[in-house]
């Protein structure tokens, strides 16, 4: 991988939201949350540059919405986002946190989280009224769900 992790800091903020924007993703609510709860966002950081970073926003009791996974482009197919998954995962399951997500390009990457398909409908009201449930994303947009504790380590792909 050869990148460095770390959770964010409010310093990371434009960074991320520059790397969201590059790739058409959101950057609604980034900034609260690596604010509020900077170990719920996390950054790679390799030669001194942010190349990918990721968030939970942790919605009521039990439930966060997996949010904002970004790799620069250069920097995709290094493992720098698996490794990414796996320490918002880890942080996920040490809280019994139920994972859920939108994802309009990366349904078939996604399962090897244990994540599954999951009726848009059926996701509970404090995911279901997130700004990205409600607006952020296309209604086209694929809803995932992982429950917690789901699986640790990815599939072999």
């Amino acid at each position: 991988m050869g990148a460095t992790l770390r959770s964010a800091t409010a310093a990371d903020i434009a960074a991320i939201e520059a790397l969201l924007s590059a790739a058409a993703l959101p950057t609604t609510g980034i900034g609260e949350i690596v604010r509020a709860t900077p170990n719920d966002a996390v950054v790679a950081e390799r030669e001194g540059a942010i190349v990918a970073a990721g968030a939970l926003e942790v919605v009521g009791t039990g439930a966060a919405l997996l949010r904002s996974i970004v790799v620069r482009d250069d920097q995709r197919s290094t493992g720098i986002g698996r490794a990414l998954v796996l320490r918002l995962l880890a942080n996920a399951d040490a809280r019994d946190l139920d994972l859920y997500l939108l994802t309009t390009t990366a349904d078939r990457w996604f399962p090897q989280f244990g994540f599954v398909p999951a009726d848009r409908a059926s996701a509970p009201s404090a995911i279901a009224n997130t700004w990205e449930f409600k607006t952020g994303c296309s209604q086209t947009a694929v809803a995932m769900m992982r429950p917690a504790g789901g699986t640790r380590e990815p599939a072999a792909s």
